[in-house]
């Protein structure tokens, strides 16, 4: 059971559709003022580019990726930050930067909502921004170099996303208040049981829910688990196997990384398009360009990326199972040979 796991079939077939988790509404406290100073930068990990924010005194970190640096996409990504912080009744009153020239080009824009922009002079930074950076790119690089697959564009924006929010659970060892930035922000408190379920690389069995449960379709699927979505329900999203597609589940059944799996995975990120030589030093593995706009986008439906040209796993276990049934067969004409072998010993030893 520890080695292999729950019984696949058995998942796939007597699974059930469990209650829905019911969203409970915490009330909020705010242990801090509500006017914050914001500090963005852009950063880049194996050629992505990452739009990053932390708030001072919130030390909350935000971070959004970037499918090019053109004035409409760090528009609609500052607005979503801004409308992020909004949101839970805090204001942004003034926007640091290390003088980008993406993010200064829009000083006019900021200014016309009534948030003003400091920029820093030559060779200045930002000291708040730069160590998020830093810090972002420490825990990315401890996932990456542990995962037993190598990653696709994608799945390097969702580790980047997951990484995000695991910092933002836990309290800075620098800040006035021994209190997590997240549960500052939404005024509620972090919940093992439902924040931390799963690891991004986790290998699961989501089950399906269908309201139709009558047919011989499989109930359960094979996924990659990509992080929490940060709801109060604790739903997670997930890279379905089958489909390749991010799907949004609240229930799964944990299995040990099957070598199949690994495989497919592999497969995949080989067969990137957008691959190209690593241009970060910092990472070994760096292998991916920036993606499409629509391979980048995250949406809020429930089938939110599609990657096509997927290597289908069934196909391999099929492949896995010829090559298991060709094994059998050899092992019965070895069996074959030494029967008939030992025969004729016993008929040479009669006579």
């Amino acid at each position: 059971m520890r080695i292999y796991g729950p019984d696949l079939g058995s998942l796939k077939g007597k699974t059930v559709r469990k209650t829905p988790t019911a969203a409970k509404i915490e009330p909020v406290f705010k242990a801090i003022t509500t006017d914050i100073v914001l500090c963005v930068d852009i950063f880049y990990i194996s050629g992505l580019a990452f739009l990053l924010s932390v708030s001072r005194r919130l030390n909350l970190l935000m971070v959004r990726y970037m499918p090019d640096r053109s004035v409409p996409i760090m528009k609609d990504s500052l607005d979503r930050f801004i409308a992020a912080y909004k949101a839970q009744a805090f204001n942004v009153k003034t926007i640091l930067c290390d003088g980008e020239g993406a993010v200064a080009t829009l000083s006019s824009y900021v200014e016309a909502k009534g948030i003003s922009m400091n920029l820093t002079g030559k060779n200045e930074h930002v000291p708040e921004i730069e160590r998020a950076g830093r810090q972002l790119k420490e825990r990315v690089r401890a996932f990456w170099n542990t995962l037993p697959f190598r990653l696709t564009a994608l799945l390097i924006m969702y580790l980047v996303y997951y990484c995000v929010a695991t910092i933002n659970m836990f309290p800075k060892t620098s800040a006035a208040i021994s209190v997590a930035p997240r549960e500052m922000f939404f005024g509620r408190k972090v919940d093992y049981k439902r924040d931390c379920r799963a690891a991004f690389g986790d290998y699961v069995q989501a089950h399906e829910d269908n309201a139709v449960t009558n047919n011989m379709q499989e109930r359960t699927v094979g996924a990659i688990v990509l992080g929490p979505t940060g709801n109060v329900q604790g739903t997670y999203e997930l890279l379905n196997l089958s489909t390749w597609k991010v799907i949004k589940r609240n229930s799964w059944t944990a299995l040990p990384m099957p070598q199949y799996v690994i495989d497919v995975m592999n497969m995949k990120a080989s067969q990137d398009k957008k691959a190209v030589a690593m241009k970060d030093v910092n990472f070994r593995m760096g292998l991916y360009d920036i993606m499409d706009q629509q391979q980048a986008n995250h949406q809020e439906d429930d089938d939110v990326v599609e990657i096509p040209e997927a290597p289908p796993i069934r196909e391999m276990m099929s492949d896995e199972q010829e090559a298991n049934e060709s094994v059998n067969q050899q092992q019965v004409n070895d069996i074959g040979d030494i029967e008939e072998a030992n025969s004729e010993h016993l008929g040479e030893e009669t006579n």
